[in-house]
């Protein structure tokens, strides 16, 4: 049993089953995979990233802009419409995921906020976004020079831009949020996630998608070869260079029972912010 104060479900005559978790309203439905369209453990993560958002977000402050990997069914996407001013990316490899979590955002209320809603495979999209922020980010870019005689000459410049240069470039994320699988597919395209082997390559990309002045960076994780400790130490690795300042934090995933005092761990986070709660 999960604690009823934050789970309220709505069943239907004609068999459709939602549940209201905090005002925001999610369509359950069981899948092949044991799933049944929502993760009630990220509760605490949805509130987080309102605070958050609500923080950064003052009087002539511009959009933000947020991306979230791996949203399947919708919660944190939600969480981040909440507040207004907010923009989202909605990115996830499952077609059924993302309708459910179009549908959840009209539950909710909030099918007039924007939203950017793409089925793909994650670390090819933010691959693309990478490369639509900077075109020549494949580490050598071609000029020609004149010079003693010798016209047409190429040479080859390998400087590739640092971290805090890529910030500066438009098109950067505000906030980053994923909760990857320990393994998935990428629908028809025969593309496949293993956790080992691609979450430490999303965490190191992870400078070049933000911006210049980010609030938050949020991820989470199901599985135990991943505990706070390992995530914690990636992220720093992938964010010191960006001389960000702010803090981190790590935590568990857990549900915790309406009936006693037991809790069912099932994975940690770790956060990174700007913005302190009580600021």
């Amino acid at each position: 049993n999960s604690n009823n104060d934050c789970m309220e479900p709505v069943l239907s005559l004609d068999g459709n089953w939602n549940v209201n978790i905090d005002n925001m309203m999610f369509h359950l439905s069981p899948s092949e995979m044991g799933q049944v369209g929502v993760f009630p453990e990220q509760k605490e993560n949805w509130v987080w990233i309102q605070q958050k958002l609500s923080s950064a977000l003052g009087p002539g402050s511009k959009t933000k802009n947020v991306l979230n990997g791996f949203a399947y069914t919708g919660g944190s996407t939600m969480a981040s419409l909440r507040v207004p001013g907010v923009k989202v990316v909605h990115l996830d490899s499952s077609k059924a995921f993302v309708q459910t979590a179009k549908r959840n955002v009209e539950l909710t209320g909030l099918s007039d906020r924007p939203v950017r809603w793409i089925v793909d495979d994650c670390l090819t999209f933010l691959r693309r976004e990478i490369r639509r922020r900077d075109p020549t980010n494949d580490n050598s870019t071609t000029s020609t020079s004149t010079s003693m005689g010798q016209q047409g000459k190429t040479s080859k410049d390998k400087r590739s831009r640092s971290a805090q240069e890529f910030c500066r470039l438009p098109g950067g994320y505000d906030g980053l949020i994923f909760d990857p699988p320990a393994f998935g597919r990428a629908g028809a395209k025969g593309k496949t996630w293993h956790i080992e082997k691609d979450l430490p390559e999303l965490l190191e990309l992870l400078p070049k998608l933000l911006s210049v002045d980010p609030v938050f960076v949020l991820i989470s994780c199901h599985d135990s070869r991943w505990p706070a400790d390992r995530l914690l130490e990636h992220l720093e690795k992938a964010l010191n260079p960006l001389r960000l300042g702010g803090s981190y934090e790590t935590g568990p995933l857990e549900l915790h029972s309406s009936v006693s005092s037991r809790s069912l761990p099932l994975g940690c986070y770790v956060r990174w912010s700007r913005i302190r709660l009580n600021d």
